[in-house]
């Protein structure tokens, strides 16, 4: 929010520059505290815009480890009854499956949500990230074969459903039937086999906690976050300025 901040750190400076009037029992001379009010005016327009600059960088660029909530379930499924005599409601049942939800975290680069290798790299931890990319990739390439033998079971129920309906005595049928049954069996086994790789890709990709420690994934943002500081020269004031305009 770039007018928030504008406004909250126009309020910073403005508070910088007041300066308490001199106690009766101060012994600091009018003209030090006079100094100091000029010391303390307020910053000129083009410091002001860099500083808010280097803030909405800072925002953009940083590292968060934030919490989130996944919905899984709530599927509805209807069975109704059998025809009943007229004047009579059909009898139904109502299945409903509960809504579950499931506490996971995500990393965050501003607002953008990172998947765990680019955050690795983000990090520096370079050689991670390849391990894992590689990891995932060979995942993903045992998913592939697997969809290929799932592939070959279709072809082969294809065969026998239209062996079948072209089948003219008891060899034909048979040989159909023998198609149809293992392409079925083939196909459910390639699917199943390939679900497991698949869902193993998937949460290395989209999921940190599949490879990484909260803990650890906070320590290493919160590094990055402190060199991020030091590079665009922000003070922990300027944090605390940040933090106060992302509540308004």
């Amino acid at each position: 929010m770039p007018i928030a901040m504008s406004l909250v750190l126009g309020a910073a400076l403005a508070q910088d520059a007041q300066v308490e009037p001199p106690h009766p029992d101060d012994d600091t001379p009018v003209q030090v505290l006079q100094e100091q009010v000029v010391a303390k005016a307020a910053e000129p327009v083009d410091d002001m815009a860099a500083r808010i600059a280097r803030l909405q960088q800072y925002k953009s660029e940083r590292l968060r480890v934030v919490t989130e909530t996944e919905l899984r379930g709530g599927v509805a499924a209807v069975a109704v009854g059998t025809p009943q005599p007229a004047g009579m409601v059909a009898p139904s049942v109502v299945m409903v499956d509960p809504v579950l939800t499931y506490q996971t975290w995500g990393i965050y680069r501003g607002s953008h949500r990172l998947s765990p290798s680019t955050f690795l790299r983000e990090t520096g931890e370079t050689f991670r990230a390849d391990d894992l990319d590689r990891r995932t990739e060979r995942d993903r390439n045992k998913a592939r074969r697997w969809m290929v033998v799932a592939g070959a079971g279709a072809t082969s129920l294809a065969m026998g459903m239209v062996a079948m309906s072209k089948a003219e005595d008891l060899p034909q049928q048979m040989l159909a039937q023998q198609l149809t049954l293992g392409g079925v069996g083939l196909g459910m086994t390639g699917v199943v086999g390939a679900s497991f790789p698949a869902s193993r890709a998937t949460r290395m990709t989209h999921y940190p906690s599949a490879v990484l420690e909260r803990a650890d994934a906070e320590a290493m943002a919160e590094r990055h976050n402190k060199a991020l500081q030091q590079e665009l020269g922000l003070t922990e004031g300027d944090l605390l300025l940040l933090e106060l305009a992302d509540t308004l």
